[in-house]
């Protein structure tokens, strides 16, 4: 029997994390002593998990420096050395633009004893298509958590590390699963957490609540977390996922969360709630930019998976520039795949930290991948706190555009491009360096509904159904927008208002990205005494759907509440299947805090 390591040298970075693998016949559960000397680093064993083994570490370096890694064996030892570079790190500036798919999958099997029995070449086979192919810069193995075991993780990075000779690079990680289910106010389950694309990890995992999520990755200081398609349909229940970000802060959660996942798979449209998540985890203080991802399951991958993509911004194609790219949120989201975006804010390259101005100068600049006309914007928004628009500009046929905001109170900002099919391109954000207003502490006092009524001033039709306290008979208007007044039946003190969405979403009759264009988008929300004179306390957009939304204004005495629907999900993403959308609402409950 040969004995030997999988490397006697290597060159590594500070936060990359790699495989050593004794080799040689009969190893893998061997009685095998592992160590590390010299630079600090991370080293993460397996024997004693599901599918363990011995055979095999991976390792994360801490520091520049040497480090030797031994693996003693009855009595041999077996000794490789890793000489270990400060990260190399981007300037900013003008950087080249690679195309990635960072969510794929190996295998369609959902069961861990097939995979482990029969999936035994599939991330050859996914490699191998990818290296024939010879398109994608850079591409994550992001098989399911609940799917794998140990060796099937790990045997990610061995299969990536073989492979030297070919234009994509390869991140192994997983889709890990949080499955926590919480009951709302009117007793109905929903999955407040979700999938979660793990990479640049020596750990994945499949737990119930957050908690457990942040041990399992303890380890991993420069892992990559992705909100996996953060507003779709759930799969064991009727309704949204969603990940609760105002809710569910843990510490760790906002340090793991790198990027959201607007663009999921092959079908757009069932997509058209996710970047809500984005502006509302910016809301909520996260540093993220997007992704776009094909989500698939099997071949074909790469390229032909997908037409949208994830835009990386990085000076090489490598693996540590990609890293360095990704922790630094210098990645976007392209439905089209074809939009190099270059964006400056008061003369800094997006994602940026500003100094607080009351005056701010957008500079885009526009370029492709190919020639494809129908892939040019058309329009260009920028987008601030709450999901507003700040402005928006005509972009037909421009190839750089400058756009002038006056905002002496934003956060952040990022741009929305929109192409004439209504394909987007969002950019990284731009903070401003304001302080952020989390979420308020207090439960919120619903008022009593029995005295109340309510009406469309639009259509004058009776809204009463949107009061009744039971979000499954919802109020619907098939004029797509609403205006309607809600007589609390006297005067009293009101500071809020909680919007509950529409629940029935998979066995409408109806696909269910239609079923999401009815929900409410942009609204306002103004009070009166007396029915006449109304002062308006609040405006924006509902961006969450997978419960109930409370909307906070300053509490003041009012007999009347007038909740203006501007547009539904439809009309706001401007998809044109969509322009006579219906809207739907399950229930409006206006409370104290």
């Amino acid at each position: 029997m040969i004995t030997s390591l999988s490397f006697k040298k290597r060159e590594s970075f500070v936060g990359e994390v790699f495989p050593v693998l004794l080799e040689g016949d009969g190893l893998r559960h061997a009685d095998i002593r592992w160590t590390l000397n010299g630079a600090r680093a991370l080293m993460r064993g397996f024997s004693e998990e599901c599918g363990g083994f011995s055979d095999g570490i991976l390792v994360t370096p801490l520091e520049e420096g040497v480090i030797s890694v031994t693996a003693e064996l009855s009595g041999e030892c077996y000794t490789s050395e890793i000489s270990v570079r400060p990260t190399k790190r981007a300037e900013g500036g003008r950087l080249n633009y690679y195309i990635a798919d960072l969510h794929c999958h190996t295998s369609m099997i959902h069961d861990c004893e097939l995979y482990s029995r029969d999936g035994e070449a599939s991330q050859r086979d996914y490699i191998a298509f990818l290296k024939d192919e010879g398109k994608m810069d850079l591409s994550v193995i992001s098989d399911h958590a609940d799917v794998i075991d140990a060796r099937a993780f790990f045997r990610g990075f061995a299969e990536a590390e073989k492979e030297k000779d070919m234009r994509t690079v390869i991140l192994p990680g997983a889709e890990s699963e949080i499955t926590l289910i919480e009951n709302d106010r009117f007793g109905y389950p929903h999955k407040n957490s979700g999938e979660i694309v793990t990479l640049n990890s020596d750990n994945f995992a499949s737990v119930r609540n957050h908690g457990e999520f942040f041990e399992r990755l303890s380890t991993s200081p420069y892992a990559i977390c992705i909100l996996a398609h953060p507003q779709i349909i759930g799969f064991d229940r009727n309704g949204i996922w969603n990940f609760s970000l105002d809710k569910h802060r843990e510490d760790g959660f906002d340090r793991l969360i790198k990027l959201i996942e607007i663009g999921n798979g092959t079908d757009r449209e069932s997509n058209i709630l996710n970047e809500f998540v984005y502006s509302f985890a910016l809301d909520n203080g996260f540093r993220v930019s997007t992704t776009c991802s094909s989500d698939n399951h099997e071949a074909p991958w790469g390229v032909k998976g997908f037409p949208g993509k994830t835009v990386v911004m990085a000076p090489e194609r490598s693996k540590e520039a990609f890293i360095d790219a990704l922790l630094s949120g210098r990645c976007y989201c392209c439905e089209s795949g074809n939009v190099k975006l270059y964006c400056e804010i008061n003369g800094k390259p997006l994602p940026a930290d500003l100094d607080p101005a009351t005056e701010y100068t957008v500079v885009a600049e526009l370029d492709y991948f190919e020639d494809i006309p129908d892939t040019h914007p058309v329009t260009c928004e920028i987008v601030t706190d709450y999901g507003k628009v700040a402005a928006e500009v005509d972009a037909t046929g421009k190839k750089r555009l400058e756009i002038r905001i006056r905002d002496g109170r934003a956060r952040w900002f990022y741009l929305r491009l929109r192409d004439a099919e209504g394909r987007k391109t969002l950019s990284p954000p731009a903070y401003t360096g304001r302080a952020y207003d989390m979420a308020v502490v207090g439960e919120p006092q619903y008022l009593d509904k029995s005295r109340m009524t309510a009406k469309d001033l639009i259509s004058g039709a009776d809204a009463s159904a949107l009061i009744n306290g039971n979000p499954d008979e919802p109020w619907k208007t098939e004029l797509g927008r609403a205006d309607v007044l809600i007589d609390l039946g006297e005067e009293r003190e009101v500071s809020a208002l909680a919007h509950y969405p529409w629940r029935i979403f998979r066995w409408a009759g109806v696909e269910a990205s239609v079923n999401f264009a009815a929900l409410v988008s942009d609204y306002e929300i103004s009070l009166s005494q007396n029915g006449e004179d109304f002062t308006k306390v609040a405006e924006g957009a509902i961006r969450i759907y997978g419960g109930e939304v409370l909307i906070r204004f300053e509490r003041q005495r009012a007999r009347y509440l007038r909740f203006i629907a501007k547009s539904n999900v439809g009309a706001a993403c401007r998809i044109k299947k969509y322009d006579n959308c219906p809207l739907v609402i399950g229930e409006l409950s206006p409370a104290i805090i």
